[in-house]
């Protein structure tokens, strides 16, 4: 089944744009001294449900070893 190693790759992206909202909303406004708490909560609660949703999809990809690929 080829659409597992597809899975993973989906689910790494999905990974990479909640760790992305948190660099965006959090750590860059704390450069530029424009911290907001308000903003910081939103983005690490879209942090915390798009990596649950990643790892889950790279969990549905399973293994790479498997014998179906």
């Amino acid at each position: 089944m080829r659409y597992k190693k597809g899975l993973e790759e989906v689910g790494k992206a999905i990974i990479n744009i909640g760790v992305a909202s948190v660099v965006f909303a959090v750590i860059q406004p704390i450069v530029n001294d424009k911290f907001s708490p308000t903003l910081s909560v939103g983005a690490v609660f879209v942090f915390i449900v798009l990596a649950t949703v990643g790892f889950y999809v790279v969990s549905l990809g399973g293994d790479c070893n498997d014998k179906d690929l």
